[in-house]
């Protein structure tokens, strides 16, 4: 039992060695991981959202009401304090809501 705990020591301290000698930085590794953040930066920028324009004062929009699962009808009283975010009037309530990108 002794004999087969210290040859799986001695075999994995082996294998992480090996693993780490794989594993060292060198240009060529440099230049592919580079080329890979690359596309996968192209394929983000692709399919990531577009810039919303700004609502308007008195522009109808829809609320999605999370907690009552619907939508309302409302419109644009004004823009408030906080970035990208809007107060809402619709017939129930006035919102402060934050659009989504």
């Amino acid at each position: 039992m002794v004999q087969t705990v210290k040859n799986l020591l001695c075999t994995s301290e082996a294998a992480a060695e090996d693993y780490m000698q794989r594993c060292q930085t060198t240009p060529a590794n440099q230049d592919q991981l580079q080329l890979r953040q690359d596309v996968q930066k192209r394929q983000h920028d692709v399919n990531s959202p577009r810039v919303l324009s700004k609502l308007l004062p008195e522009q109808k929009v829809v609320v999605f009401q999370p907690r009552k699962k619907t939508w309302t009808a409302g419109k644009v009283i004004e823009q408030s304090n906080k970035p990208r975010s809007y107060v809402i009037k619709t017939t129930e309530a006035k919102f402060d809501v934050t659009e989504n990108t």
